[in-house]
């Protein structure tokens, strides 16, 4: 999947995209769900680059289902901060606020401070506070 982020970093979004589908792909086959997970929400970024938020959002929340199953509360945080990205983008505002605001909870539950520091950039955002900046891969897992 890493791959995929240095592609999806160089612009590359195809390649990028082809890589994460592949982690996908293992993931499952191999029955590793956190796997899967994290293949769906860094290829949900590679979307939300492109400004396809919609498929992003939809990445994002098959990855979030599946870090709430294994009860991965991290991995949950950061993917709520990569879905409230997703509907931020697709102006869908409020529900941005509330994944932002959930990671938020996440975040400073478990001491996660670089997340929590994420989360509270992105409310700044999505509550005005840098009207010129836009979603994007945001990857740190």
């Amino acid at each position: 999947a890493y791959l995929g982020d240095v592609y999806c970093g160089q612009g590359r979004y195809e390649q990028a995209a082809e890589h994460h589908q592949q982690a996908i792909a293992v993931s499952r086959e191999i029955g590793f769900p956190l796997g899967e997970a994290l293949a769906l929400t860094h290829l949900g970024d590679v979307h939300c680059g492109q400004g396809r938020y919609e498929q992003a959002a939809e990445h994002h929340q098959r990855a979030l289902a599946l870090c709430q199953a294994i009860g991965d509360r991290a991995s949950e945080a950061h993917i709520r901060n990569s879905l409230g990205e997703a509907h931020r983008g697709s102006g869908q505002i409020d529900q941005a606020r509330t994944q932002h605001s959930a990671a938020v909870t996440l975040a400073a539950g478990i001491g996660d401070y670089r997340e929590l520091a994420r989360a509270h950039h992105a409310l700044a955002r999505s509550n005005g506070g840098t009207p010129s900046s836009t979603p994007g891969p945001t990857s740190r897992l």
